[in-house]
This record gives structure tokens, sequence and C-alpha cells, in this order.
């Protein structure tokens, strides 16, 4: 690599990053942060021996991306697919046949998700890419998109990938200690979250649907907060820790 590609790298960089803030570039605005992140340690891009002093997070490769252009073209396009598809189930591999209207790409934890409606069961779906066996994209079918989807705002009540249908969300409160609340306020969980920070303790504040990754979480940090409401929720994180212990004790 020479000095006029290290230049066009440097340029094109600090241009992007001039406007990560527009909405077109938040999407990406980790991965030109990493970007930034290396040019500024070593401005030649020599990494040689520099492992020795700095380190950077080694993402693997998203399984499934190789089947990110065809559907992307499919979304724009406003093509119909035919999916092959296995869940990641314990007592099946077996294949299921869809036929859906793609409507969205989107990643989460380094994972590609496709929203598409599901023209047999009239609603909106969510697939794991790299769970798809096959694709085919059906150019001779032609769809229009749901009056009701507006991709800016459907997950505006998720913490994940999952959306409950047309589930309200819930307010959600906790209460931490100063160690998470300052976690917390550094990398929030959802847009939504507030902390008020009250005499011994600090009460954390969501607005969200109560899906699947919010419990996880609550899950991954119950011996540090304590649940307030809402009460299901509550009980859900005490049953599975219950089941947890049932299952260390087995060992």
């Amino acid at each position: 690599m020479n000095d006029d590609d290290l230049d066009a790298i440097r340029f094109a960089t600090n241009t992007l990053i001039q406007f990560r803030d527009l909405p077109i570039f938040q999407q990406f605005d980790q991965a030109l942060g990493k970007i930034a992140d290396r040019l500024a340690v070593s401005p030649n891009l020599d990494t040689e021996g520099m492992d020795k002093y700095i380190q950077f997070e080694s993402t693997p490769h998203a399984s499934g991306s190789e089947h990110l252009a065809p559907l992307l073209q499919a979304i724009r396009e406003r093509h119909g697919i035919r999916l092959c598809y296995t869940k990641f189930r314990a007592d099946s591999d077996a294949v299921t046949h869809y036929t859906l209207h793609p409507y969205l790409l989107k990643e989460y934890r380094n994972r590609w998700y496709l929203l598409g409606w599901d023209a047999d069961k009239q609603h909106i779906r969510t697939f794991g890419c790299d769970r798809i066996v096959t694709l085919d994209v059906q150019e001779g079918v032609r769809f229009q998109v749901e009056p009701s989807f507006k991709a800016n705002d459907y997950f505006a009540h998720a913490l994940g990938i999952t959306v409950l249908g047309d589930a309200e969300p819930e307010d959600v409160r906790f209460e931490c200690d100063t160690v998470l609340a300052k976690y917390l306020t550094t990398q929030p969980l959802h847009h939504s979250q507030t902390i008020v920070e009250e005499p011994n303790r600090h009460v954390v504040s969501l607005r969200v649907m109560p899906t699947f990754e919010l419990l996880q979480w609550l899950q991954a940090h119950a011996s540090e907060i304590t649940m307030l409401k809402p009460t299901h929720i509550k009980h859900a994180v005490i049953q599975s820790l219950e089941k947890a212990i049932a299952r260390q004790n087995q060992g």
C-alpha cells in the first residue's frame, strides 16, 4: 500500500466521520469509530507488533451475510422471495418453506435478520439470515409494502430484534447500585432510558416491550438489580433463576 492509498483512506475516513451524526450514517457509527481509532494509533496502517500495546475487538464474520446482496436487491425492487429455512430447535432440523415480501434487513449482535410480510400468515415475521438454507428471488412477483409498516418506527420500543406484534410498550423499572448505573449511563440499554439517583440507589426506567432480549439482560444482571415493575416481568426473572439454580444443583 503506497502513500497515495493511505492518503485516500485517511481522506475518506475523515469525510465520513464529519457526517457520522446524520441519520443515514448512524447505523455505521461503530464501524466508523473503529476505523478512526485504528488510524489514530497507527496513521500509516502498519500494525505489525501493535498487538503488544493495543488490541481491538475481533468480531467474527457474520454468518448469513452471503444472502444480503440478493435480499437487499429484492427489498429495493419489491420482488417477492421464497425461503427454505431451518429454526434453532433442539428437537428438529426440519426445513420450512416461506413465501415472503421482504421489507427490511437489520443487524443485531453480529447477526443479520430479515423482516418480511408472510403472505400465508398475513403478518410480519423475522428470520435469521444464518438459518436461510436457500433463497429464491421471484422477479416476476411484485408487492407493495403494507401502509402500517414504518421501518424507522418498527423497533422504537424494542430492546433487540423482537417486536411483539401490536403489543404496547410497558414501563419497566429497576434499581441498581452506582457501578451498574455508571455503565448504563455510558451505554444506555434503550433510547427511552432514564436514571434517577436516590439515596443509596439508582432507579432505571425504560419504556419498552417485554421481549426475550429484555428478559435475557435482566436475568444476566439479576444479582445487581432489584425489579420494581412490572410484576409479571419480575416473576419471569425469578422463574428463570429458579430453573437455573435447579439445573446447577443437578450437576
